[in-house]
């Protein structure tokens, strides 16, 4: 597992309330990286299905960061290793699942 910023980011957003697989792929789509859906602003995001006010205020939440770099560090301390949506490495099967 590579800290990186794109790790960072994968792992804030899966700590956003209601951010599930559903939500997660109409955001991948319309955004293609992880980085540019923290950037969306709220016009950004709407029409798109599942996608509340409420998601984009959690994607602007202060320290939602912070939460993402305690769970890297928790990993790592279990030497655990995370894998990413965007990693060759992730099972193509696991994104078709939704």
């Amino acid at each position: 597992m590579k800290n990186t910023d794109e790790l960072r980011e994968f792992v804030a957003l899966s700590l956003v309330k209601n951010m599930g697989p559903v939500t997660f792929k109409k955001l991948w789509e319309r955004f293609g990286k992880v980085s540019l859906i923290f950037r969306a602003r709220l016009k950004d995001l709407q029409g798109l299905e599942h996608v509340s006010k409420s998601i984009h205020a959690e994607l602007k939440a202060p320290g939602l960061f912070e939460k993402a770099d305690h769970e890297i560090g928790k990993a790592l301390k279990e030497k655990a290793e995370i894998i990413c949506f965007s990693d060759p490495r992730y099972p193509e099967s696991l994104k078709e699942i939704y």
